[in-house]
């Protein structure tokens, strides 16, 4: 069993390996900051914030490591709209198996 020590050096230990996120928008891949960056309980939350210089189709995010490795990554075709920032998160639950 995980003890709440463990669980909280494990949730820290993988929050320090992110970086940043990687998109495709107008056909071009951008890197993105990470807006915030939290854990709570076994789940980490790596929130970005894309506002209104990204415009039309989103794709291809990916949740990059500090070693430049994908780390997650969502395929998803997003409508933006050009007048409106959006605000995308990936979350991670570390649980015992």
């Amino acid at each position: 069993m995980i003890t709440q020590e463990g669980l909280a050096e494990i949730t820290q230990a993988i929050k320090d390996l992110i970086s940043h996120v990687t998109i495709e928008a107008n056909s071009t891949e951008q890197r993105v900051e990470i807006y915030k960056l939290s854990t709570q309980e076994g789940v980490i939350k790596a929130y970005v914030l894309l506002d209104d210089t990204f415009i039309n189709d989103v794709s291809n995010i990916k949740l990059i490591s500090k070693s430049n490795k994908v780390l997650i990554e969502r395929p998803e075709n997003i409508q933006k709209d050009i007048s409106k920032g959006l605000l995308l998160f990936f979350s991670l639950k570390v649980m015992e198996g």
